[in-house]
């Protein structure tokens, strides 16, 4: 089968779920023996395409300017450039179906270039995107969790916020029918697609009530390229717990990702129980870090972006893996990786993360934003050893790449 892979970004410019997981799975399908290509947007000074490989997988790099934040808005409602590289990637590859990662930032017209050539696609759906101008169901204006669009006028209220104009409310009677109709034409790109791939019943759920059919939606978790267990047995056994609890963070670094709660949380705690170890690209916004920064213990440390080859050592030399977010993450790769390595996790319950973790037996759920309950759940694993070497003996099982793979070769017979 020829498989065309479209994402909104993609590695190495951009490191996230969406991206590794596109990436995973375009060099397993081809391990399976398929054809396979990816097209992205990157960012760039004028207009053009590359075409290169990376793992054997054909990859296609369009750029239409640099991918700003308006930029990126903009191109939703049409960019030429993007569309006609893409329909030079759709003429030399010759795809046999179209699986649509994300189109933040690309054309919503992309599924109708494919429809125009008979050819299948099918969508991932990563977040809130579709119906969420911001993507993630968290108010610009006070930070605070969303329900999704009400008559659009809260949608056009975070629209100014995040322009950095917040009191200019004369632009928001302008901005309601922008906003209705961003998401009338990607509601229609929905429509196109043939099924859909979630990765926990919460998004499930949450696309269900707008609309999308629930038989064609189909849950399956992200892909991760799990550890070779000759690498995980040189490691040796996991050391015995004994103070200070080593705790990590691994994402990324933003105000929605919570992790000033956890920094907090931990300066409550005696630096002799608890060293906690945050790894994240600090650059993206340097006033929340610097804020943190300030009269940081010294059993924090901010260690910057973890580089890949090191992720499962680090995993095992982890006590706990904590998740503070503040919006519903529609589900956690760092959670499945900790789980991997038997390292239970706390996170917020909110979205999917909450379906990843039996709280009580394998983690604890946290209450979004509660700093005084995760230092009391980080207390508990302090005083209680046995408590954290139970969470680790029940840590989920994983799905192997191969049942991931079965599962999405599944749906694409379906179409």
């Amino acid at each position: 089968m020829r498989i065309l892979h479209v994402v909104h970004q993609f590695p190495p410019e951009h490191i996230g779920g969406t991206e590794f997981h596109t990436q995973w799975l375009a060099k397993a399908q081809k391990g399976q023996g398929h054809d396979v290509a990816v097209f992205h947007r990157r960012s760039g000074d004028g207009e053009g395409m590359k075409a290169h490989e990376m793992d054997s997988v054909l990859i296609y790099s369009a750029w239409s300017g640099p991918m700003t934040p308006n930029n990126r808005f903009r191109a939703t409602f049409g960019e030429q450039a993007l569309s006609t590289q893409f329909s030079q990637a759709l003429i030399e590859f010759k795809p046999d179906l179209v699986h649509f990662q994300h189109i933040m930032g690309l054309p919503h017209s992309l599924g109708a270039q494919v429809q125009r050539l008979g050819i299948p696609y099918l969508v991932t759906i990563y977040d809130y995107f579709y119906f969420c101008a911001n993507a993630q169901l968290l108010t610009n204006y006070d930070d605070s969790l969303c329900n999704g669009p009400r008559a659009f006028v809260n949608c056009a209220r975070c629209a100014i916020s995040r322009a950095g104009r917040p009191h200019a409310f004369v632009a928001v009677p302008p901005l309601v029918p922008v906003l209705g109709w961003r998401n009338h034409r990607l509601k229609r790109f929905l429509q196109g697609a043939k099924q859909f791939i979630v990765p926990t019943q919460f998004v499930r759920d949450v696309y269900a009530r707008r609309g999308l059919p629930d038989e064609k939606m189909h849950v399956i978790p992200y892909g991760i390229e799990l550890p070779d267990p000759e690498d995980v047995a040189q490691l040796g056994e996991k050391r015995p717990f004994s103070p200070p609890l080593q705790v990590a963070y691994i994402g990324g670094i933003s105000p929605q990702k919570g992790i000033d709660v956890l920094v907090t949380a931990v300066a409550k705690l005696p630096p002799s129980q608890i060293n906690c170890t945050i790894y994240g690209d600090l650059t993206g916004f340097p006033d929340y870090v610097n804020k943190m920064l300030e009269d940081l213990p010294a059993n924090i440390t901010f260690a910057g972006r973890l580089p890949r080859p090191v992720l499962w050592q680090t995993l095992h030399q982890t006590d706990i893996v904590v998740v503070p977010a503040l919006w519903h993450e529609t589900s956690s790769i760092i959670i499945d990786e900790a789980h991997v390595m038997n390292v239970p996790v706390i996170a917020s319950k909110l979205g999917g993360m909450s379906e990843k973790i039996r709280h009580g037996e394998n983690g604890f759920h946290l209450t979004p934003g509660d700093v005084d309950e995760l230092t009391s759940h980080l207390q508990t694993l302090i005083n209680s050893p046995a408590l954290l070497a139970e969470f680790s003996l029940n840590t989920p099982v994983v799905p192997t790449q191969q049942q991931i793979l079965d599962l999405i070769s599944a749906v694409y017979q379906k179409i």
